[in-house]
């Protein structure tokens, strides 16, 4: 999701999704994230976890020149 990506996006954008399924209440996994083609714009970032609809963890990430 775009925080403050000027020229690029409005706060709150979504820019991507993904789904996972875990098979059981213990499991763990990953995810990835790849570089576009040209490049991450620069800006704040954030990744919402959610588990069904609820949001239960997020992480926020700066993209610098």
């Amino acid at each position: 999701m775009a925080e403050k990506v000027p020229d690029v996006a409005p706060p709150d954008q979504i820019i991507d999704e993904a789904t996972g399924l875990a098979d059981n209440p213990d499991a763990h996994g990953f995810f990835t994230l790849s570089r576009p083609a040209d490049g991450w714009t620069p800006g704040d970032y954030r990744v919402d976890f959610y588990l069904g609809t609820e949001l239960i963890d997020f992480a926020k990430v700066k993209i610098t020149k």
